[in-house]
């Protein structure tokens, strides 16, 4: 993984319900040099954002229990209106936020989430 200036106070949410591709994304997001934290649905989510407030980017993947991801997105952007997100889904479309939010599809690689995460740390992707 490549190592740049950015990774400092870039701290990255990973919101994913399957255990072990959470753990896995945390450890590729951590060999990028950035904290990650993880949530296996929308509520431990947004409860890390609000304790959290030093997160600035949230991966989530789209269908999640108890809240989907469509409406975890929002509800993050209403707690951290900076927060960028990236969507990560294993599904051909995602509808509207799909098109606003950089997508990885599944199953994706640790230079694609690494190529993702520096472009969002760095301000080269919109949100």
């Amino acid at each position: 993984m490549e190592d740049n200036l950015s990774t400092e106070n870039c701290e990255v949410l990973i919101a994913e319900d399957d255990q072990l591709v959470n753990w896995v994304i945390k450890e590729w997001v951590e060999e990028t040099g950035r904290t990650a934290y993880l949530a296996e649905n929308a509520v431990q989510a947004l409860q890390m954002l609000q304790s959290h407030s030093s997160i600035r980017i949230m991966v989530t993947d789209i269908h999640l229990p108890i809240i989907d991801g469509h409406e975890l997105i929002q509800e993050a952007l209403a707690l951290q209106a900076n927060l960028k997100i990236v969507i990560m889904t294993g599904l051909a479309d995602e509808g509207e936020s799909s098109r606003k939010y950089p997508v990885l599809r599944k199953p994706f690689s640790a230079t694609e989430l690494a190529e993702v995460l520096s472009q969002l740390c760095e301000n080269k992707i919109p949100n």
